[in-house]
């Protein structure tokens, strides 16, 4: 992977935006696909972006986080393997909320159930996951 240096102002205009590498995965690619950006916009926070000490991941690595023109950029520690991605200005084509007028008619809920690594744990008495948990509590509440 090809490295570079940034500035003293923490910019680097020596390299083209678009020559600046970056390792996607499954992960990242599917959220780019769902929020709509573009690899460019990636290469573009790298290079412009607010660069700040982001989450660690799982085993407590060391990631970074972007922000530039309305994108979140997350990246492991050498800033070129894609962790994940967001939008912060709107134009993710997100379907706004309905707004239901009940009027004593009756209602309707819409439940949504984390499905990440983390609902996998045994570490609900009584249940082979929190996920079965989860299920098995909406469907005798």
């Amino acid at each position: 992977l090809r490295n570079f240096t940034l500035d003293q102002t923490g910019r680097n205009d020596t390299i083209r935006t678009e020559d600046i590498s970056l390792v996607s995965n499954i992960h990242g690619r599917e959220r780019r696909l769902e929020r709509n950006i573009l690899r460019a916009e990636l290469q573009a926070a790298i290079k412009y972006g607010r660069k700040e000490n982001a989450n660690p991941g799982r085993e407590g690595t060391p990631r970074w986080r972007y922000t530039y023109n309305g994108v979140v950029y997350i990246t492991d520690e050498t800033s070129r393997h894609e962790i994940t991605s967001w939008r912060i200005d709107g134009k993710d084509n997100s379907v706004a909320p309905a707004v239901l007028e009940l009027g004593g008619l009756g209602s309707h809920a819409v439940l949504i159930v984390d499905s990440s690594g983390s609902m996998r744990k045994n570490d609900v008495p009584g249940y082979n996951s929190r996920a079965h948990a989860v299920y098995d509590c909406l469907a005798k509440d």
